[in-house]
């Protein structure tokens, strides 16, 4: 059912407008929304045959004519955009999904791969436990690639984790750190799991649960004390880009995280060849790959929306517009 309203402005080196309906709500509306072709122009009636949600609680006349009923033969936009829709979710499903190329594992497997065991039960209620989530750009200013930091728990954007660093690994050395979404430098937490169990077990926390009981329950005891200042300062030196095996390797980090969308996967590939350089875990390697996996996918899914788009608008230059 058709409104009738008037536009109430118009800027014609923008394309866009404003209706004010009869009734006093306002739409705005594009030159491509005049069915009838009649140029828009401020005091004009027209008589809106279609309008959409648009930005917030605003809505947006999607077709506009100078009478009340229909263009024979013209379609509306929201017809065609509802077919282009339903054919990119027949042929390729309408969004990406990585789920099947994301097979990374739980981090409590990536860390048993490793040598490492963690708990989340120890976490505080505010404290969110976490999957390992591949997302190195997540990590830029923090270890050097999302592989070596297993996170096992965050709050509020920031996460606990294990430095898996190979370097670390090769002297038998896995520290519990602390990465802030603010890009404060990584903080040693702890020289081992069983170590910020302890820290854990004498912290204050709003939820007021007596940790330290619940260690002695299940026959936790505190490790002998070790010297952290080595580890925090071989932990500083992994972060600043040292030691000089690392430099390689955070500099081709550095040219894949700030690499466009169509060079990700030469970049990342460079840096999984300097992983297998540098002899690293295979869990590790592994982790770099199942992103690539990902990457290759999701550039294929958009490569072929894109196509789908072009063909789709293609077809309704009545209803798109030149180009």
């Amino acid at each position: 059912m058709s409104e009738r309203g008037a536009i109430i402005e118009w800027d014609p080196a923008r394309g866009w407008g404003t209706i004010r309906l009869d009734r006093g709500a306002e739409l705005r509306f594009k030159e491509t929304a005049c069915l009838d072709g009649t140029p828009p122009a401020v005091g004009a009636v027209i008589y809106v045959l279609e309008q959409q949600p648009y930005l917030g609680a605003q809505r947006r006349a999607t077709a506009i004519s100078a009478t009340a009923t229909s263009v024979p033969g013209v379609r509306f936009r929201a017809e065609v955009e509802t077919e282009l829709h339903e054919r990119i979710t027949r042929e390729l499903g309408r969004y990406f999904d990585p789920r099947p190329y994301g097979r990374v594992a739980h981090f409590d497997r990536t860390l048993a791969q490793l040598g490492v065991a963690v708990s989340t039960m120890a976490l505080a209620a505010d404290e969110e436990p976490l999957g390992v989530r591949y997302e190195p750009e997540e990590l830029v200013a923090a270890p050097p690639f999302d592989p070596c930091f297993v996170a096992f728990g965050g709050r509020d954007g920031d996460a606990l984790g294990a430095l898996c660093h190979p370097t670390l690994l090769a002297r038998g050395e896995c520290p519990i750190v602390a990465w802030s979404h603010e890009g404060e430098p990584i903080a040693v937490e702890a020289p081992s799991f069983a170590h910020w169990l302890i820290v854990r077990a004498a912290a204050v926390f709003p939820d007021r649960v007596p940790r330290a009981a619940w260690l002695a329950e299940r026959g936790i005891t505190a490790p002998a004390p070790v010297a952290t200042a080595p580890l925090e300062e071989a932990v500083r030196a992994i972060v600043a880009g040292g030691p000089p095996a690392v430099v390689e390797e955070r500099g081709l980090l550095a040219a894949y995280l700030t690499s466009r969308a169509d060079e990700h996967v030469h970049r990342l590939d460079a840096l999984i060849a300097v992983y297998r350089r540098l002899a690293w875990p295979a869990p590790l390697i592994e982790r770099a790959l199942v992103q690539r996996a990902s990457l290759v996918a999701e550039a294929a899914h958009a490569a072929a929306v894109a196509r789908i788009t072009r063909e789709h608008r293609a077809a309704y230059p009545d209803v798109y517009g030149p180009g």
